[in-house]
Parts: C-alpha cells; sequence; structure tokens
C-alpha cells in the first residue's frame, strides 16, 4: 500500500470513491459530489489537502482523509485549527490496517508543516465502528489518535415545497430579504457565532470572506 497526496486529476476519482460510504442515521444520506471532491474543502479554507491510500496491487483507492487548515477563535483568541474531513476507509482489514499505519505520521506532518494546535473533526454518532476506533476507551495496541468529545449537535435537513406548504407556525413569518437589512443580518451572525468556538466567522471580513467562497451563492 502507499499514501500519496491527491491533486486536481484525482478529484472525480476521489467523488466515486466517497460516494460508496452513505451517511448513516435516521435519514440515510448519500453525499454525490459530482466530479469535484475538493468543493467543501476550498469553501472551507485556501489551505487544504486530501491524502489518498492506494492498493499496491490494482491502484484502487483504499481510504482518504482531507484537512482544512484554518485560524478560528477557541477560548476567546485566534487559534490555527486543522479540520479533520471526509474520513473514509473500507472496512477490509488490508485498508483498515494500512490506514492505522500511516494515519498519525500524517498528522505529525500537518501539525509541523502548519504549526497546528488543535485537530478538529465531527463524527456520526451512528457510526459505531468509527465511535469505538477514536473515542472510546480501548487498549494501547492501536496507534490512532483518541478524540475527546466537545460537544454534540443534530444536523437538521429541510425538506418540501415552499410557498405552497402550509404554515406550520403561525407567529413566525418568511419574507425575501432586501438590501437595507444586511448590515444588521451580518452583524447579527458575526455576534452569535464569536461565542462558538471553531466558529470560521468571528468578523464582518472573514464572514465575507466564507460567502465568496460558496460558487454561485451571494447576499
Amino acid at each position: 500500500m502507499k499514501l500519496e497526496t491527491a491533486q486536481a486529476e484525482h478529484a472525480e476519482e476521489l467523488a466515486k470513491f466517497f460516494k460508496k460510504f452513505p451517511i448513516h442515521g435516521p435519514v440515510e444520506i448519500l453525499a454525490d459530489r459530482g466530479k469535484d471532491f475538493f468543493g467543501p474543502a476550498r469553501v472551507q479554507s485556501d489551505t487544504h489537502l486530501t491524502y489518498m491510500l492506494r492498493d499496491d496491487e490494482n491502484n484502487e483507492p483504499l481510504g482518504v482523509a482531507s484537512f482544512a487548515i484554518e485560524e478560528v477563535l477557541v477560548g476567546g483568541r485566534l487559534r490555527r485549527i486543522a479540520f479533520g474531513r471526509d474520513l473514509r476507509i473500507l472496512q477490509t482489514r488490508k485498508a483498515v490496517l494500512g490506514w492505522t499505519q500511516h494515519y498519525l505520521p500524517v498528522m505529525e506532518e500537518v501539525r509541523r508543516v502548519f504549526n497546528i494546535e488543535h485537530f478538529v473533526s465531527v463524527m456520526n454518532l451512528h457510526e459505531i465502528k468509527a465511535m469505538n476506533a477514536f473515542i472510546r476507551p480501548r487498549p494501547g495496541k492501536r496507534p490512532l489518535p483518541h478524540y475527546y468529545m466537545h460537544r454534540r449537535f443534530n444536523l437538521v435537513s429541510l425538506h418540501g415545497r415552499f410557498p405552497w406548504a402550509p404554515t406550520p407556525l403561525t407567529s413566525l413569518r418568511i419574507r425575501r430579504g432586501s438590501g437595507h437589512l444586511e448590515d444588521a443580518l451580518v452583524d447579527y451572525i458575526v455576534r452569535k457565532n464569536r461565542a462558538k468556538d471553531f466558529s470560521l466567522v468571528n468578523s464582518k471580513e472573514s464572514f465575507y470572506d466564507l460567502l465568496g467562497r460558496w460558487h454561485g451563492l451571494k447576499i
């Protein structure tokens, strides 16, 4: 097995590999990135890199992990963080053992090159195997990083037809925004995010920078 840094020409191959792993939960979600695997990491940060684990025999991908490097507020001050993204490993003995061998050196390289203070990632509580591997106590035989839980949250998605759907709460009113509301809206978003650790938005400048990374999204 070999570990390599993914390049732009690997985007379609990685997107196809990523699509093999549904996100489990009350509703099963299949992430389809089309031909642009690197899109979400590019939105998060200008500095990002992806590692691929390949099989020597057939050159097929066995695993992938990305890191997005960003300065965010933690405990009231800016710190350089590596956001771990897109960790996917085929559930075969060969893939799991190969990734175990390579993962810690990769994290150490990222920490050293980018002067990282913390690694942060998001784990799905429905992925029992991942929880057992990274969070719950285990014997020291497998050299894997140990994650500490910062907080829990629920991912909520909305599906429906607006405005033809019936109004669920008569006390709420939804209307189209206009230009004169922009300053108040941005101030509100920045103020709410300053109280949250690891938020990418901590100033007006960071808000507009993040907005500009989203293809086709405008204020």
